[in-house]
């Protein structure tokens, strides 16, 4: 599985080719590879990660896992909004900045 940081750099990739574009089939494709990007490493984390901490941890950590599930599903919430949205509408950019875009804040 990519570190959060290689994942980070990936995503901060496709923002920028969504940003600095002015083509909108570019900007679906970049805004396609961020919601695949994004989605694949969070279920990796579900699937693979969760469930071994659980299993080999105390209390402290498994509340850190029910915080980040909760996270997960206010993103994929997100993604699905952003996945739905076009490169025409005027809240695609700042829409995708929500997931931590170099220029959201996040």
């Amino acid at each position: 599985m990519p570190s959060s940081r290689t994942i980070a750099n990936s995503c901060n990739n496709y923002y920028n080719e969504i940003t600095n574009s002015s083509d909108h089939d570019h900007q679906t494709r970049f805004g396609n590879q961020f919601v695949w990007e994004l989605a694949r490493h969070s279920v990796a984390e579900e699937v693979i990660v969760y469930p071994a901490v659980e299993s080999r941890m105390g209390d402290k950590e498994c509340q850190m896992v029910d915080a980040d599930r909760k996270d997960h599903h206010r993103v994929k919430e997100l993604l699905k909004e952003f996945q739905n949205m076009k490169p025409q509408q005027d809240e695609f950019v700042p829409k995708q900045g929500m997931f931590g875009g170099r220029n959201s804040g996040g």
